[in-house]
């Protein structure tokens, strides 16, 4: 039980960071060296946390392994039970701690100053722990679809060393892990089980609900997203009158429920699903579940941290979004004042100084300028390179713009899909009405096409295409037992390949696993211990922190081929 509470009051601090409660009464985790981690760029396209922070490669390749470590069957990281075990998962015998590797190195040193030589190698490898905790924050707030993961987690590690027979020299190895009892963020989905469920539930909601709330253009679909979730949802006052009011108190056992009901009421599932009451959401849920239906709908969308104040002199911590219309500029969007206000779209695509409530946005809303994150030397970065924001609302236009081949695949030359643009009552625009351009056409990525309309008066708008990479071919396994490598054909620009291995022809969540690897081969034991299996394999590349997938390649089955 007091590892429990432990973990409970742990992630309550990380809550309350957001929120911006006095956390004086908790000592929060120490933080490092505060300098590093400026983006150097003054593009301001920062759509992603990743991108706003300047991180060596090793960095962002962890950040690529937390999303392959959170899809597929055993990718939930966190399931600390004796028996299960998880992707890139180890056990460390004394402490009896699992932990997900974030990296390992190994070496040698010479025997005559091996503890001076490892202590150097501590201290060299140790650098590395605040980019890896900057990458894993960056990686919680780019993925809300990912509700269990703690920005709090905790990131140790072991080193180990085996003398070298008949020789003066010692081999190494330098192990950095995040401790597995503080990965989770919500206590129940300790359990791979009760979390797999979540998933599932998740995944029925996205593929549900993105049908169902897509309009003819992203504003229309927007207003349909924050009305399902006004409709569905009740803040729950509960939580933050009562949170306040224990904060400063000794911590007794009607705080640690409490710290239970805020920790549900800040999972973005919460919203996502629809509660009320003291089930209901906060903050933090609505504008997660609204990131989760904009990425599903392909609408870009990023949250934001900060303060909330009222003309009347109240305060409090907040989160709400930006989203980019077909404008290509970005406005304000807070779902959670959209329920709670008389005016349900009061809150929808606003400018920095649209006046709401007695109020400009940019007053009522004050993104942090110190404090995003837990650690110091994590927080400054996030918030200077922000996306620019509208200064003023958004103007609806009654045109949808279209693209008609919505599958785009790299060959090395420039891209210029059909552009198709009809009005309200569905009619299409003639084409000598308008002029198309292109940007970003030619390699994997997204690609703009720029609709100018000849009427000067007509806002100039912009329509957003995927460029897949290239399919995987030439699937073949060479060598027998665990020496076998399965290899293919190199698909040319990407960031790596995403890897299916099921025991059936229908990839199955519970009886697939994945691997994302980056270069075009691998030993089939690291897939799979069995003689019969089926292989499917995409390529991808990270844009904005998202993921463009090529189309999956034939299947390739171990009894067949």
């Amino acid at each position: 039980m007091k590892k429990i509470k432990t973990n409970l009051a742990r992630i309550l601090v990380a809550i309350m960071v957001v929120l911006s409660i006095n956390t004086t009464t908790i000592k929060p985790t120490p933080s490092v060296s505060t300098n590093v981690f400026y983006a150097q760029s003054n593009t301001q396209k920062y759509e992603s946390h990743l991108d706003r922070l300047n991180l060596p490669d090793y960095a962002k390749d962890f950040y690529d392994s937390l999303y392959a470590n959170t899809r597929g069957a055993d990718g939930c990281l966190i399931d600390i039970s004796k028996n299960q075990k998880f992707i890139n998962d180890f056990v460390l015998p004394k402490e009896k701690t699992y932990g997900f590797m974030a990296y390992k190195s190994k070496g040698k040193i010479k025997a005559s100053t091996k503890e001076i030589a490892l202590q150097k190698v501590i201290n060299k490898e140790s650098k590395k722990t605040e980019q890896y905790v900057a990458t894993l924050q960056a990686f919680i707030y780019d993925h809300p679809e990912v509700f269990w993961l703690n920005p709090t987690a905790i990131l140790d590690h072991q080193t180990k060393l085996k003398k070298i027979k008949g020789k003066s020299i010692y081999k190494y190895s330098y192990i950095c892990y995040f401790d597995c009892k503080y990965m989770y963020l919500n206590y129940k989905y300790s359990k791979k089980s009760v979390l797999l469920k979540a998933i599932n539930k998740r995944d029925q909601l996205l593929d549900k609900l993105s049908v169902k709330l897509k309009k003819e253009n992203n504003y229309k679909t927007v207003l349909a997203i924050t009305d399902y979730l006004s409709k569905k949802n009740e803040y729950n006052t509960y939580v933050a009158k009562k949170l306040r009011k224990h904060i400063d108190e000794e911590h007794d056992d009607e705080y640690y429920k409490l710290a239970k009901k805020v920790i549900n009421a800040n999972d973005g599932l919460i919203a996502l699903e629809g509660h009320k009451g003291n089930n209901g959401p906060v903050c933090t849920s609505y504008a997660s579940a609204f990131k989760m239906l904009c990425d599903k709908l392909n609408i870009p969308c990023i949250r934001i941290t900060g303060m909330a104040y009222d003309y009347n002199g109240g305060s409090g911590g907040h989160m709400w979004n930006a989203v980019k219309m077909e404008d290509n500029n970005w406005y304000n969007f807070d779902a959670t004042w959209n329920d709670t206000r008389k005016d349900k779209h009061g809150y929808v695509c606003v400018g920095n100084k649209t006046k709401k409530d007695k109020l400009r946005f940019n007053k009522s809303h004050v993104a942090y300028h110190k404090d995003i994150l837990y650690y110091d030397h994590i927080r400054k970065p996030f918030i200077k390179k922000l996306p620019k924001i509208s200064d003023t609302k958004y103007k609806p236009s009654n045109l949808r713009i279209k693209i008609k081949d919505e599958n785009i695949i790299y060959d090395g030359k420039a891209k210029t899909p059909e552009v198709v643009v009809t009005d309200k009552n569905n009619n299409i625009i003639n084409v000598d009405s308008y002029t198309v351009s292109y940007e970003n056409n030619i390699n994997p990525g997204y690609g703009k096409a720029i609709i100018t309309f000849n009427d000067t008066s007509i806002k100039q708008q912009v329509a957003i295409f995927a460029i897949k990479p290239n399919v995987p071919t030439n699937i073949s396994v060479k060598g027998t037992g665990e020496n076998s490598i399965l290899s293919f054909d190199n698909t040319g620009i990407t960031t790596g390949y995403e890897i299916q291995c099921s025991n059936n022809s229908n990839f199955k969540l519970k009886e697939t696993s994945v691997k994302y690897i980056k270069t075009n081969s691998i030993k089939v034991s690291e897939l799979t211990k069995a003689n019969n299996y089926n292989i499917r394999i995409r390529s991808y590349i990270r844009v904005d922190g998202k993921y463009i997938y090529s189309d999956f390649s034939d299947l390739y089955n171990s009894m067949t081929n």
